[in-house]
């Protein structure tokens, strides 16, 4: 199965959205130095969240957002895309979803104390938490690419953890 149908078929709404744009050089390693305020969900994430996820020299770009999804890409200063913050809700059982993961050889790890269930999994370039409330599935998520790496696991799901909890909150 290709790449990016993956959060699709484990129950995330969320789109990838391809490409990287801008500079690759390595002077393209400084901070922005502008970004455009957040508005809706991508107000739940914070500064420290993309530093969490992200090594230091890239911030918060570029970002798609309604009061109930968010797409935050996150770019070098000269706005070469490293990766993709996403939360969102897809509408798929949570059971269902977590049956996909399985069935598709992904780890899951389940997670105590968000929603009415929660597991943390990936496919080695996504990362997401998936959490059940009512019949439907919340997501964060993020997508590492352009050369960024993803940081620790305990520190990658902790941060998703944190987001992804901030976000049913606001449901």
């Amino acid at each position: 199965m290709h790449r990016s149908l993956l959060p699709f078929v484990v129950g995330s709404a969320f789109t990838l959205l391809a490409g990287c744009g801008g500079d690759d050089s390595p002077t393209a390693t400084q901070a922005p130095t502008t970004t455009a305020p957040l508005t809706g969900a991508c107000t739940l994430i914070t500064a420290a969240d993309v530093s969490a996820l992200f090594a230091g020299g890239i911030g918060p770009g570029t970002a798609t957002s309604t009061d109930d999804r968010c797409s935050l890409d996150v770019v070098t200063a000269n706005n070469a895309v490293r990766g993709t913050i996403l939360l969102s809700g897809s509408g798929i059982p949570f059971e269902t979803a977590k049956q996909n993961a399985i069935g598709l050889g992904m780890t899951v790890t389940e997670i105590d104390g968000i929603g009415d269930g929660a597991f943390f999994t990936n496919d080695g370039e996504q990362y997401w938490v998936a959490v059940g409330v009512g019949d439907n599935t919340y997501d964060a998520a993020v997508t590492f690419r352009g050369g960024a790496s993803p940081p620790p696991a305990d520190q990658l799901q902790a941060t998703l953890e944190r987001l992804v909890a901030a976000y049913v909150a606001t449901l």
